[in-house]
């Protein structure tokens, strides 16, 4: 008989973004080996799924959050005889690691972000109640970066910490620089909002538009509280004409982008959490499209890029910074060689960073303890 676990992730699996792709292909593959249940944003006439909804008021959000999952996970220890939990953390949500305590439920919990720095309380408070809520969880699934982040901020062992990359899904494709936007191209995929970087990333742009190259255009794809502000910034730097803001898109249609693009940013506000400890998906989108990649030292795959000659690291965040690495990474030179490496090592790269080796991991980590 197959081990009963209920995966807990606050996403909607039917949207085009990156956490609902992921948590989707995460309980997708664990199908295959475990008996699974899902707690979920997501409607479905699957049995084994439960929906919670998204109340609007923030307060009563969370309220319900941490009382609907204790009842959902009450309800699959009593009825389905569910004895995992893997939970993708969120803020304040706690009632999994309640739960797992009274029931003594073995608690998986994956860690996606630098929660500390979200919570509209005081990290005097917040810190010292993670510290003692993560002592609860049996292991703790993260990359590097965020391993080392929970190690640091909280006490975490790190022999509860599980370390895993992100992924993506190979794509095997040639460069055809005819395929190219005629006129260089610099895109952002993800989550319009501070912690990117994306404001201070715009100031530098505009010193290179003014500077170097007045015809390079900028693509922002996604949404987020921050957009609105970038659109008004761009106006006022009479960037109208070089930048373009564009909704989600489906990962096919992002690739097809992508490929059309000549850097990939990824360039993370230095007020984010510890440096090398984001962990984002948009860089395997452009390690994937083969593109050079502009980061932050706020990446954990920051001495990945420097180091394998695809790109550029910010390390000093102030405009004339991000005008001149932006110099560099659209140089032809640099394109025609950021393209030679990524030839060499691209098959390598993408079974390393595969999503089946990030699952296969998370797989046998819930076997064997």
């Amino acid at each position: 008989m197959r081990e009963k676990i209920v995966f807990i992730g606050l996403v909607d699996m039917n949207e085009i973004k990156g956490d609902s792709n992921h948590f989707r292909k995460l309980t997708t593959f664990m199908q295959s080996h475990f008996d699974v249940f899902v707690i979920s944003f997501t409607q479905s006439e699957n049995k084994k799924y439960s929906t919670i909804h998204f109340p609007k008021n923030k307060l009563f959000r969370l309220i319900y959050w941490n009382f609907a999952l204790f009842h959902l996970i009450c309800k699959n220890y009593f009825f389905n005889g569910v004895n995992r939990i893997y939970f993708r953390e969120s803020g304040l949500v706690i009632s999994p690691y309640i739960a797992s305590f009274l029931f003594r439920i073995k608690l998986y919990t994956e860690i996606n972000g630098v929660t500390i720095d979200d919570l509209p309380i005081s990290k005097k408070i917040s810190k010292p109640l993670f510290r003692n809520i993560y002592k609860l969880s049996r292991k703790f699934v993260a990359s590097k970066g965020y391993g080392e982040l929970i190690h640091v901020n909280f006490n975490v062992p790190h022999s509860k910490i599980h370390k895993v990359s992100l992924g993506f899904d190979f794509l095997p494709q040639n460069y055809d620089d005819s395929n190219k936007f005629e006129e260089k191209t610099i895109v952002f995929i993800g989550n319009v909002v501070e912690y990117q970087g994306l404001d201070m990333f715009l100031e530098g742009y505009n010193l290179y538009v003014k500077n170097v190259d007045s015809a390079v255009k900028l693509l922002i794809i996604g949404d987020g509280s921050q957009k609105e502000f970038l659109k008004q910034r761009a106006e006022e730097l009479h960037l109208e004409n070089n930048v373009s803001f564009l909704p989600p898109m489906s990962q096919s249609e992002l690739n097809i982008i992508l490929k059309k693009c000549h850097l990939g940013i990824s360039t993370f506000s230095q007020n984010r959490g510890r440096p090398q400890t984001i962990s984002a998906l948009k860089t395997y989108d452009y390690i994937n499209a083969r593109l050079p990649i502009l980061t932050s030292d706020m990446d954990e795959m920051c001495d990945f890029i420097k180091f394998n000659n695809i790109g550029e690291v910010i390390s000093e965040y102030v405009p004339v910074e991000y005008s001149y690495k932006i110099s560099k990474c659209l140089k032809i030179d640099f394109i025609e060689n950021t393209e030679l490496i990524y030839k060499m090592n691209l098959k390598e790269w993408g079974d390393k960073f595969s999503w089946n080796t990030r699952f296969e991991s998370i797989k046998n980590l819930i076997y064997n303890s």
